[in-house]
């Protein structure tokens, strides 16, 4: 967490910057305010609290000095400032409580060059590589498609033995995997510290490096089993390996004085970098938007490598520099020990992935296909028994799941990244999913006439199945209203339209009833001229002060009736069971299902 010296401005701190940081983030800034208000009271509690154990000690003081004397009034006053003093300590614990709740909330300083947006669609590219002599893969199978081919992996038995995103390697799959961790550059001995990112800071939690010059940086490598709870619902996508809740990783962490650590997060991502390149994996590196960011990373890069059957990159590497955020918890402090210091110097953490093995892999088995098997990368090829390709030993016929004739295309409009995530997430592998940014322009009325003839116009554009969504909230003390017309709504009555969820729950301020009603509609159409089908969810709730991750719409002010968390609270699992959108997406994947027979 921060330091609580930096919210105040009589003790040199600059509320204006962390204010400013939240912002970046998409979270209010007002909790500085409170965050102030706050330390305010407990230092009176502490105050208070130290008056009393001053008064303790003179008592005590007065007591020996009196030994062979009556002290029996002595004692008595005693026993009464000891009562008193343990309902201050009571106070002052509390309110300190309260206060470090509070500054936990509150994120690291973005880093000025963090592109600031809410939207991971505004991600900066910052470059590009790709080995020489790439050619485009057309007609390419996905990754789980050719781990069967190779007899690589079971999910059926996986999911049989460990339930949803449970999967067995076997054969290749094993020795590839096994050889992403194990692989090395040149003739050094292979040794790694087995642990992670978070075991490793702890590793030096209470020390200081007084001689910084000569004992830091250093440099951890770990390798570790991760465990995740993944989203998604269960029995979806039990194919693949991407996304599991199981899997291996090798990890860099770093501990360095403050005035190293940006340079030094350059050098992480261009170790992660040569390590890719190595492997002849086409990728890109992008700076994270500020609203994406995790509290403790004050900047974050992802290095996302190309997937050529989805036709897309995804994420494989994420190195961020967490800066003093992380050592001030652990209280990992650096420079000379000097008698009557009042300011304290941290060491700066930061952590980035090197390989993530088992979407590594997936990455490698679609880059390095043929129509005959899979090449295996040459840096591989010495922890593969000198092996230079895997041919295919099973045909996919027997699993017409994973056939891509077989998978129905799908692209969906909206410019929303995190909205097309968690649709394709709920989808899972049963359809290719795709996404298309249009600017259709909205016609007045109500949600269904929209949403129909939104999708009338999107087909028309496409000219492939399309499906559009349309999400809206239905307030009771408003008789229903906006509904659609939220922004309107915010616009007319002076409210900040570029922050829906603070705007809503100030929407609601002056009324009791905080109840409201969650809408989804999705709209299908085959193709132009095709009808267009509609499919509805709904879900009760109430609108309450943002809780949880504020980057995703208004899931973190709304909250579920009978719950006792909002949507961004939720895990993805919870929350699919719940939401209106995958209540809405539900009936439009079994009439998909229906009407295709095979999606």
């Amino acid at each position: 967490m921060l330091d609580i010296h930096d919210f105040l401005a009589e003790k040199g701190g600059d509320p204006e910057a962390i204010k400013k940081s939240e912002k970046k983030r998409g979270k209010s800034g007002e909790i500085v305010d409170l965050i102030v208000a706050l330390y305010k009271e407990w230092t009176i509690e502490r105050f208070n609290l130290d008056a009393f154990n001053r008064e303790l000690n003179a008592v005590q003081r007065d007591i020996s000095a009196k030994i062979k004397e009556d002290i029996a009034p002595l004692l008595v006053r005693k026993r009464d400032i000891e009562e008193r003093r343990r309902g201050a300590e009571a106070l002052e614990a509390e309110k300190l409580g309260v206060l470090r709740q509070n500054l936990n909330t509150v994120g690291n300083i973005v880093h000025d060059s963090v592109p600031v947006s809410r939207n991971e669609e505004d991600n900066e590219v910052l470059r590009t590589w790709e080995p020489q002599g790439t050619v485009e893969k057309k007609d390419c199978l996905s990754h789980h498609e050719l781990l069967l081919r190779l007899d690589g992996y079971d999910p059926e038995r996986g999911v049989k033995v460990v339930g949803h995103r449970g999967y067995f390697l076997r054969n290749y799959g094993v020795l590839l995997s096994q050889a992403l961790i194990t692989l090395q550059d040149g003739n050094d001995e292979k040794y790694l510290i087995a642990t992670s990112e978070q075991p490793i800071s702890a590793f030096h939690s209470g020390e200081w490096f007084e001689n910084p010059s000569e004992q830091l940086p250093i440099r951890y490598a770990g390798i570790s089993s991760c465990y995740r709870r993944e989203s998604g619902a269960h029995g979806k996508d039990t194919w693949g390996i991407f996304r599991v809740h199981q899997f291996e990783k090798v990890e860099q962490f770093l501990i360095t004085s403050p005035e190293s650590s940006w340079a030094l997060f350059e050098e992480m991502i261009s170790i992660a970098e040569e390590f890719y390149k190595s492997l002849s994996i086409p990728y890109r590196i992008v700076s994270i938007v500020s609203g994406a960011l995790n509290n403790a990373a004050s900047k974050k890069y992802d290095l996302e490598a190309w997937f050529p059957f989805q036709g897309e990159y995804k994420e494989l590497v994420s190195c961020s520099n967490c800066t003093d955020y992380q050592s001030r918890n652990l209280e990992i402090r650096c420079g000379t020990k000097r008698s009557g210091d009042k300011e304290k110097k941290y060491v700066h953490c930061l952590n980035s992935t090197l390989c993530a093995v088992t979407r590594t892999l997936c990455c490698i088995l679609e880059n390095f296909q043929t129509s005959d098997g899979i090449n295996i990368p040459e840096p591989l090829q010495a922890y593969m028994g000198g092996k230079t390709f895997i041919p295919f030993v099973k045909d996919l016929s027997s699993n017409k799941m994973c056939q891509k004739d077989k998978m129905q295309e799908l692209v969906i409009v909206t410019g929303n990244i995190k909205k097309f995530e968690e649709i394709k997430e709920i989808f899972g592998s049963t359809v290719k999913l795709t996404r298309i940014s249009l600017d259709l322009p909205e016609i007045q009325g109500e949600i269904h006439e929209i949403v129909l003839d939104k999708c009338k116009k999107a087909v028309d554009i496409v000219k492939k199945p399309v499906i559009v969504e349309d999400t809206c909230l239905f307030f009771t003390s408003f008789n229903g209203l906006p509904g659609p017309y939220i922004k309107w709504f915010l616009s007319s009555l002076g409210l900040d339209v570029t922050d829906n969820a603070q705007g809503l729950v100030r929407l609601l301020e002056a009324f009791p009833d905080k109840t409201a009603e969650a809408v989804c509609l999705f709209a299908y159409c085959k193709g132009p001229g095709d009808s267009v089908h509609i499919f509805e969810g709904r879900t009760l709730g109430s609108i309450v002060p943002a809780r949880g991750p504020t980057v995703f719409g208004w899931d973190a002010i709304f909250q579920p009736l009978g719950c006792d968390q909002t949507y961004a609270e939720m895990g993805q699992t919870l929350k699919h069971t719940l939401s209106h959108r995958s209540k809405a997406l539900t009936k439009l994947i079994a009439f998909l299902k229906h009407a295709n027979n095979d999606v």
